[in-house]
């Protein structure tokens, strides 16, 4: 059994992982903290696959009640077999996690000083230097993992608390923030101005269109190739994760010639090929040969905002972005194979008075697509909770316009 640590969205890292490891896993076993999953997989590949985990690794132990002691000695010998592995000073540290419990948590928490030193005591028993990592935090972030090698020296050890017993965990990966701020910040051409996707948004997307775990014919490989469209491609950002996923055939459009030029230079950057087009998402077959096995995008969201809209300011600018989705979206359905999905980033406005959705669930069924429930079926009820057009939501402190994953599907018959 492996433990995930979603990052800030939980729905959606455990949709995407879902989708990655296939619907039919029992999920059940999660919080918005913590999920317990039975896989083969190895921690390092699917830590490299998803978007939206911030660590991973493998369960190795449990005590059926906690006791201060009994989480050392699972330890201990774990923490001296990391060591034999590395040479130089042993660094090591503990991290707390709630799975059901809070009050078995907090109470690990303030033990952790506790334990660690004890262990810090047990392991300097050798020849070698000793160093116990603490935090102020509960659990140690990637960043403190990485920066002090705790993987590749005594690792790092994760206590889980549920309802009836306390897991041991060892991290075997942790995202690579290094490289997701590489593509977010230091990627040639950009454009604030008319929104950025966060990379690692795009790559759960890119992710939930299943592509590699679904069992529909038409998302596996045709004639050698994997295809994905991106109608509103903006500075690329969906087209590089799907690229370094290893789709074959990357699609591009946007309106914007300065966009086009973006996306050329980002995949460029990235070593990557892209067929790049300009012109008018509602009329993409004009441009492209299709079909395609899927398309994911975030179309145009409306103007920057540096304040709450008025309900009829966002009133107003639904009239205008309605119609574009909706030819958008039709255009997409002729170049979608079928059982293909699209996985769409809609904008929800943040207003003075309420939160307001795209009312497009009704002109997306007339289309033809049906919508995909984005989190299997047996996970946690506090994660059941969907949007008004059937996705999950995806929002950051203080945004005045956040996010809306739909997944969509075009029917096989």
């Amino acid at each position: 059994m492996r433990f995930f640590i979603p990052g800030t969205h939980p729905a959606l890292s455990l949709a995407e992982l879902a989708a990655v490891l296939g619907m039919d896993n029992d999920y059940s076993h999660g919080s918005q903290h913590v999920f317990l999953i039975g896989t083969k997989r190895s921690g390092e590949e699917l830590q490299a696959r998803l978007g939206g985990m911030v660590k991973i690794g493998r369960i190795v132990g449990e005590l059926p009640r906690y006791n201060a002691q009994g989480a050392i000695e699972m330890m201990i010998g774990l923490a001296k077999e990391s060591a034999e592995k590395s040479e130089g000073k042993i660094t090591f540290g503990i991290s707390v996690y709630e799975l059901g419990n809070k009050s078995m948590a907090a109470q690990i928490a303030r033990d952790r000083q506790r334990i660690g030193l004890e262990l810090k005591k047990r392991l300097k028993e050798g020849s070698r230097s000793v160093r116990f990592v603490d935090s102020k935090e509960n659990d140690l972030s990637a960043v403190i993992v990485t920066e002090n090698g705790l993987i590749e020296s005594g690792g790092e050890y994760c206590l889980i608390a549920a309802m009836d017993r306390v897991y041991l965990g060892v991290t075997e990966a942790v995202q690579d923030y290094k490289e997701w701020s590489r593509r977010d910040y230091g990627r040639p051409a950009s454009d604030p101005t008319s929104g950025m996707l966060p990379p690692k948004l795009a790559r759960i997307m890119v992710n939930l269109s299943s592509f590699s775990t679904a069992p529909n014919p038409a998302l596996k490989r045709r004639g050698g190739s994997l295809s994905l469209l991106d109608p509103f491609c903006g500075s690329g950002t969906v087209l590089m994760e799907a690229g370094l996923l290893g789709f074959d055939r990357l699609i591009g459009n946007d309106i914007e010639a300065k966009a086009v030029a973006h996306t050329k230079k980002n995949m460029a950057w990235l070593g990557l090929e892209a067929e790049i087009v300009q012109g008018d998402a509602s009329d993409l077959a004009a441009r492209i040969n299709g079909p395609v096995n899927a398309v994911v995008s975030e179309p145009f969201l409306g103007p920057p905002r540096k304040k709450k809209p008025s309900v009829n300011e966002v009133g107003l600018l639904l009239g205008k972005l309605v119609p574009l989705y909706t030819r958008a979206f039709t255009s997409a359905y002729k170049l979608l194979l079928p059982g293909g999905r699209c996985v769409v980033a809609l904008p929800v406005f943040e207003a003075v008075d309420q939160r307001m959705f795209v009312p497009i669930k009704l002109i997306l069924k007339e289309i033809g697509y049906t919508t995909v429930h984005p989190l299997p079926e047996s996970a946690p009820i506090s994660f059941k909770e969907r949007t008004p057009n059937g996705g999950l939501l995806y929002r950051r402190p203080d945004q005045f316009v956040a996010r809306e994953i739909v997944i969509l599907e075009k029917p096989n018959t």
